[in-house]
């Protein structure tokens, strides 16, 4: 059995079984164990205790980690701001259609009266 568990041995390069870099496999656990290793993570694996369940924090250099509360409120503020936007922009289109509307309501309103002219000049010569 040769499944990964965890990192200890803190290497950069892949195992020789290739493994991902740094992991351990059961029987390297079961290996040290059985030769008398000190190293914590194996002295762990020699008591009985199953290794993979402890909790290992991974350390990093970037210390730049946000919180996911903090990310969740600017996702919300995000999509506010776009559905704010939608509005604002389905106004001032709806404003500027009922602008053109309007001129053209002048401007159909000027066409008839000018029909209305010319029909009814029409309408005094013929009788």
């Amino acid at each position: 059995m040769s499944m990964s568990l965890y990192c200890s041995n803190g290497q950069s390069a892949p195992c020789p079984h290739g493994h991902a870099p740094g992991w351990l496999t059961v029987s390297a656990l079961q290996q040290s164990a059985a030769s008398g290793a000190t190293d914590p993570a194996t002295a762990s694996a020699a008591d009985g205790a199953v290794p993979a369940t402890e909790f290992r924090p991974v350390k990093s250099g970037n210390d730049e980690i946000q919180s996911g509360e903090w990310l969740l409120v600017e996702a919300y503020v995000a999509m506010w701001l776009l559905a704010l936007g939608l509005v604002l922009i389905t106004i001032f289109k709806q404003r500027k259609l009922d602008a053109h509307i309007e001129q053209l309501s002048i401007e159909l309103a000027q066409f008839r009266k000018q029909q209305d002219q010319t029909d009814g000049s029409a309408g005094r010569g013929d009788s």
